[in-house]
């Protein structure tokens, strides 16, 4: 199910264009480090959501 999920988001992102697609890596980066370090799936998806939402509207 997680595989689909990934796939389904990262499906229309464009990573060979500009700055595009940084955000979704350092998120799909984010998402696995806070999983392996504390195996918690509510933790790892509102921290991904938190980082995702500050690299788009602050960043990039």
């Amino acid at each position: 199910m997680t595989g689909l999920l990934v796939v389904y988001a990262l499906r229309n992102t464009p990573i060979l264009t500009g700055s595009h697609g940084i955000p979704e890596l350092i998120a799909c980066a984010v998402i696995t480090l806070l999983h392996l370090w504390k195996r918690n799936i509510l933790l790892s998806t509102a921290g991904v959501t938190a980082v995702y939402m500050l690299l788009i509207q602050l960043v990039f």
